[in-house]
């Protein structure tokens, strides 16, 4: 049968060699994957009363994770043009959103990589199942929790602006890239039916998620 839940760690995010660690009581191990048919571990939203509110906010600080070995440590890093109103907004990024669910039908009766055709009988893709909800920051340098998507959210456009200036900075402006729509621990659910188990067949469920796409 088979598994293909993994449960993502946070955000990767490049090394500082210049800034001085935090306490090693303050560092965490890395997340282990997990292979299971239950469902994803879930994230909070630390401030849900933040998420109906438009008055843009300019965002300059944020607490986010980074890697030291096989460890994830707290750093807090600088912003710069980062804008929270309809969603979480960057140069890079147009759209935040957090949590999407996509779904796509699967028959385990079929072989192989066949087994999720669309209607022309190729590998189908998943479909958007619940309308995308934004993602807003109402604090700034606000130390959200770990395991929020308030946190993820802001390791993650970090992450993406670094990239994004990085290649501005080599480019010079020749070929700009498009700001993307950034969705924070989206969830893809395969929904397979005809599963072989303990003499009859069952549907079940798998869950593929990331901590950002």
């Amino acid at each position: 049968m088979r598994q293909v839940l993994c449960i993502s760690i946070l955000v990767i995010t490049g090394c500082d060699g210049n800034r001085k660690g935090p306490p090693e009581s303050a560092q965490t191990p890395v997340q282990t994957l997990v292979l299971t048919d239950e469902q994803p571990a879930t994230y909070e939203l630390a401030d849900s009363a933040c998420q109906t509110l438009t008055a843009p906010l300019s965002l300059t600080k944020a607490m986010i994770h980074t890697w030291r070995g096989d460890l994830v440590i707290p750093r807090a890093v600088s912003l710069s043009q980062v804008v929270s109103a309809g969603s979480l907004t960057s140069p890079a990024i147009r759209e935040t959103t957090f949590n999407d669910h996509y779904l796509r039908s699967c028959d385990y009766n079929r072989g192989g990589g066949e087994r999720c055709p669309d209607a022309k009988g190729q590998e189908s893709s998943w479909s958007l199942e619940e309308p995308a909800r934004p993602l807003r920051i109402c604090r700034d340098d606000s130390d959200y929790p770990r395991l929020s998507y308030e946190r993820v959210g802001l390791g993650s456009l970090h992450a993406i602006e670094s990239a994004s200036s990085a290649y501005r900075r080599a480019d010079g402006g020749l070929r700009p890239l498009r700001p993307i729509h950034l969705s924070i621990l989206p969830n893809f659910v395969d929904l397979y039916r005809n599963v072989p188990k303990d003499g009859v067949t069952v549907t079940l469920k798998t869950w593929i998620t990331h901590n950002m796409a």
